[in-house]
């Protein structure tokens, strides 16, 4: 019975996938899932280049997300730029690069969701942007490389073991910030930010 549960759980999830890239359109190395006629999300990237930098658009379409899973393992990435206009990286969009060492964000992204970075073991360098609010679970995990990281004032919230395994790292946060409780509650070092 456990199996069957099992079974009709990994087929929903197939079908589910298979539903949501129905539509998909190719641009380069980019395929990318239009939403409203204006906006896409990328969902996978199959170049071999070392250093990224994601377009704005595609085909006439504004990357607002940056999708679940698009650049997943990805073992030749060393750096990537995300497009201004991106709102959002998506689950475990660079989970697992483990050479990637530094990320560059737009000013426009608000949310960092579960697992985006997770097992990046080469990260040095990335700066989060003043309008993210959000921060999900294990969103860092396991980033060993990454010392310091400024935590926006106006971040609400941050989700379980976003920084676990992360023993070099301190965060520098706003005195009275959620950031600040966040860091105290799970014994992350951490600085007043000036």
């Amino acid at each position: 019975m456990k199996q069957q549960t099992i079974l009709a759980s990994v087929l929903a999830l197939l079908l589910a996938f298979c539903a949501g890239s129905a539509g998909a359109a190719t641009s380069g190395d980019y395929t990318y899932l239009p939403a409203d006629g204006m906006t896409a999300e990328l969902i996978s990237y199959s170049g071999s280049e070392s250093e990224v930098i994601i377009p704005a658009a595609l085909d006439g379409y504004t990357l607002i997300h940056i999708g679940p899973g698009a650049f997943t393992a990805n073992k030749t990435l060393t750096a990537v730029t995300i497009p201004e206009g991106a709102v959002s990286i998506e689950t475990a969009t660079f989970s697992e690069c483990e050479n990637l060492t530094s990320v560059s964000l737009p000013s426009s992204l608000k949310s960092i969701e579960k697992n985006a970075f997770f097992w990046c073991t080469s990260l040095r360098s990335i700066s989060l942007p003043s309008g993210v609010t959000s921060i999900g679970k294990h969103a860092f995990y396991h980033c060993d490389s990454l010392t310091s990281l400024t935590i926006p004032a106006g971040v609400t919230s941050i989700g379980e073991e976003a920084f676990a395994y992360c023993g070099a790292l301190t965060l520098t946060v706003t005195q009275g910030s959620y950031a600040e409780a966040y860091a105290q509650e799970n014994g992350i070092p951490f600085v007043y930010a000036p």
